[in-house]
């Protein structure tokens, strides 16, 4: 269990950087920021915006499959425009953290108190799958709306038969159940425990 968990993790950062992190860089690596750290930060966001962006729109087209075009297209800019991106993240990173330790150690406190509520919810136990809080209805409520979507496009609210899925929560469930369409990670892992990192 413990393995596939860190094997999820493993696929879940690689996926994180390509969906989210090259898509956004590349449109704001146009502006011309100077704070290495905001443009890793607005990166990450504006990737975050981009992925939701592309799976409303090729969801309503019928045309999801352009998902997979649309990482490849973006990772083929990447590499072309930047070719030692990689290089340079790895290289950089230790230094913006280094260089901006107070704002380091806020984003980490932040991740820390963000996944103390629900980190625990949804793994399997000897007495199986146990939800923390809120969790118990509201996490499960928005399980039902990612599995939704990946399912159904345009989402059905789940137990209805033909009613529209409107919900608040509509596009941050969107963009996970995208996620775990394209990259096999399990949907609960990814509400609970992978999503709130980045986000």
């Amino acid at each position: 269990m413990i393995y596939q968990v860190i094997y999820q993790f493993v696929v879940f950062v690689c996926a994180i950087f390509l969906s989210f992190y090259l898509p956004g860089f590349l449109i704001i690596s146009l502006l011309k920021i100077k704070s290495k750290l905001t443009l890793i930060l607005l990166a990450n966001v504006l990737g975050i915006i981009m992925w939701a962006i592309q799976g409303y729109l090729f969801g309503y087209l019928n045309i999801r499959w352009a998902t997979y075009l649309y990482l490849g297209i973006t990772s083929l800019l990447a590499i072309i425009g930047h070719r030692f991106l990689f290089v340079k993240i790895y290289s950089i990173l230790p230094r913006i953290i280094i260089k901006n330790k107070i704002t380091a150690i806020l984003i980490t406190i932040g991740i820390i108190v963000q996944l103390l509520p629900v980190a625990g919810s949804g793994l399997k136990t000897e007495s199986g799958i146990i939800f923390f809080g809120n969790n118990a209805y509201d996490g499960l409520t928005h399980l039902g709306f990612i599995q939704s979507l990946i399912g159904h496009f345009p989402p059905i609210e789940p137990g209805s038969y033909d009613l529209p899925l409107r919900n608040y929560h509509y596009l941050s469930d969107l963009v996970i159940a995208e996620f775990s369409r394209i990259w096999k990670i399990p949907i609960s892992l990814l509400l609970f425990q992978f999503i709130p990192l980045p986000c």
